[in-house]
């Protein structure tokens, strides 16, 4: 989940609990705050499903399984990052 998210992980209190927010890497993110919270204080801190699920929204599934998964790409579905998971092929 990493490679979809900028390097420059932040550290914020947010709402009187301790995160580490990490800043979506593509130009114009669709999330409202530009990248992800991942709270600290949580039982499920260590899980990155919302990393995931931010990913596949501002990526795509298709994207994201390529990149992830290592799973060959099934369709050209015109979209720009589904072209560059077909350039080694």
């Amino acid at each position: 989940m990493y490679p979809f998210f900028k390097d420059d992980v932040a550290i914020q209190i947010h709402k009187g609990c301790v995160s580490h927010f990490f800043t979506c890497s593509t130009l114009k993110c669709k999330s409202d705050v530009g990248g992800v919270r991942c709270y600290q204080d949580k039982a499920n801190k260590s899980l990155t499903a919302n990393l995931w699920h931010h990913a596949i929204h501002c990526f795509g599934n298709e994207a994201v399984n390529v990149t992830v998964k290592g799973e060959p790409a099934v369709s050209q579905s015109g979209n720009i990052f589904s072209s560059f998971a077909h350039q080694e092929q």
